[in-house]
């Protein structure tokens, strides 16, 4: 009796092992795991298993599954598209319910009672991610949000530049015309007389720079120059460079100045550039 018990129970343990290898892991196992593995906004639509094989054994069975699956957007998906006029765009790539398939591989395990199973694609997802994925300040493009902030900025940047012309627009009437005063250098001070005779929209400033003697002094002889320069309407400062001469005395140089500036300034009193020795410079309108 006992030798027919002991036959009795290998025998049995037999049938468990030829049963447990006999299961094998089917498409709800592998689209439990896909549930799993794809991104939330994705639905796992369908799964089928092309082939399958047990690479392991019967006691330690490690199926591999060639599978199918078909995965589709639960909502609208987006990916980058160009700015506009520095305004961060998306655009749509794909639509709820559009399905893709994708291909892979599925290697399973038996762990108790269950199997547990590891996935490999053989491609990636297509570009494309819920308008949550990109932050605030995106736009969709195309829609009237978008338009309507893309306007915004179009309308603030011409405001911006309409009030740059006229900042340009009051320094050229202010500042075009004849300024007279002095300036020192090393032979003491002298006269000057600055004529700006243009002013560019963008602030390029053109003129000449006439020295001569203060009357009843002999110190500096009597010379011109060309001038260049720029005025800049938000630092309000005026910057002008020698430029070529028209009547050059000789042994003197041409200098620059720099000096603080406002349209409705009628004078000037700035510091001498270009001019080792020379010290400050002081204009009034003359007209």
């Amino acid at each position: 009796m006992r030798n027919a018990l002991q036959l009795f129970f290998c025998f049995g343990v037999a049938l468990a092992l030829i049963g447990c290898g006999e299961e094998k892991p089917d498409k709800e196992e592998i689209k439990r795991t896909l549930v799993q593995a794809v991104p939330g906004y994705y639905s796992v639509d369908d799964v089928s298993i092309v082939a399958q094989a047990n690479e392991g054994s019967k006691v330690e069975p490690v199926y591999k599954s060639r599978f199918n699956v078909t995965l589709s957007p639960r909502e609208p998906l987006y990916d980058r598209a160009d700015p506009i006029e520095g305004v961060a765009m998306v655009q749509v790539v794909r639509k709820p319910g559009d399905g893709v398939t994708l291909y892979g591989l599925a290697s399973s395990t038996h762990r108790g009672e269950s199997w547990s199973t590891a996935l490999q694609f053989e491609q990636a997802l297509p570009p494309g991610a819920p308008i949550s994925a990109f932050g605030n300040g995106v736009h969709v493009l195309g829609s009237q949000e978008a338009r309507d902030a893309v306007a915004k900025i179009v309308l603030a940047r011409q405001a911006q530049e309409d009030a740059a012309r006229q900042k340009i627009l009051a320094i050229k009437n202010g500042l075009t015309g004849t300024w007279k005063g002095q300036y020192v250098c090393g032979q003491g001070e002298a006269a000057a007389e600055v004529v700006i005779s243009d002013v560019s929209d963008t602030g390029n400033v053109r003129g000449t720079f006439h020295f001569f003697p203060i009357q009843g002094r002999k110190n500096v002889a009597d010379g011109e120059f060309a001038v260049i320069g720029s005025v800049n309407p938000d630092l309000a400062v005026l910057n002008i460079q020698p430029g070529g001469w028209i009547r050059q005395p000789q042994g003197y140089f041409p200098i620059g100045f720099q000096a603080p500036y406002t349209p409705s300034a009628t004078a000037m009193d700035g510091r001498l550039t270009n001019a080792p020795g020379c010290t400050t410079i002081t204009l009034r309108k003359a007209g």
